[in-house]
């Protein structure tokens, strides 16, 4: 190789690693100037879903966590009591990956049933089959005619409902781990999406496993930072 070859090769390399330094620089500005806003997005949507599978509450949710076997618990508290706790956990067990979702648990452990006779458990990220697994996991408005034209209103209070996500209402309140109705038990499961039907009360299953058997400290936690934070 002769000197102008290597000389060359030295100033390409150069420029390579200029180039390089830079687009490293600028990715890192523009993750520190956008990282604030997706968090604060982030934080919104938290907000938002917790706000839907808890009852009335007055302190901020999302900023009294603890976690425990994987689940993550949010202490809803009214006038300094905890009246409801969100758990958020995952199955890996859907037709196409994990299921994640949120559950409302009353002090007791019990799944909540809110109003409109709606349960608790709100799925927030799921890839199921559409048309068949998202049956299973959707919660959506249904349109009609006179909701289209504004001839009636739809209560934005009440969830959308959903027969196999409503059937979990009230339950948890013994050891025995929930099952589908085709499985002997008494969620119900949608035809064509059993596997989907599964995967959403495993996800249940794991929350109420959770929070029974760590009852005491996650009570004991959330109650804590609540008081701490009040001081």
């Amino acid at each position: 190789m002769n000197l102008k070859n290597c000389s060359n090769f030295l100033v390409l390399g150069l420029i390579l690693c200029v180039v390089g330094v830079a687009a490293a620089g600028i990715l890192a500005w523009f993750d520190g100037v956008t990282k604030p806003t997706i968090e604060a997005a982030k934080i919104r949507k938290t907000n938002q879903a917790l706000a839907q599978v808890l009852p009335e509450f007055d302190n901020t949710p999302s900023q009294n966590v603890c976690e425990v076997d994987g689940v993550k618990f949010y202490g809803a508290f009214k006038d300094d009591v905890l009246v409801a706790l969100a758990a958020e956990a995952v199955s890996g067990s859907g037709y196409a990956g994990e299921v994640a979702g949120l559950v409302g648990l009353s002090p007791a452990g019990k799944v909540l049933m809110l109003k409109g006779e709606r349960s608790a458990v709100l799925i927030t990220r799921q890839n199921e089959t559409p048309g068949l697994g998202t049956n299973v996991c959707n919660r959506q408005q249904l349109k009609t005619l006179d909701t289209v034209f504004g001839a009636e209103k739809v209560d934005e209070s009440i969830l959308p409902a959903n027969v196999v996500l409503d059937s979990f209402g009230g339950l948890g309140t013994d050891d025995t781990p929930l099952r589908i109705t085709k499985d002997g038990g008494k969620v119900t499961f949608i035809t064509g999406a059993t596997i989907s039907s599964r995967a959403v009360t495993e996800l249940v299953n794991k929350v109420l496993s959770s929070f029974r058997n760590n009852r005491r400290e996650i009570v004991r936690t959330l109650t804590e930072q609540e008081i701490v934070k009040n001081d």
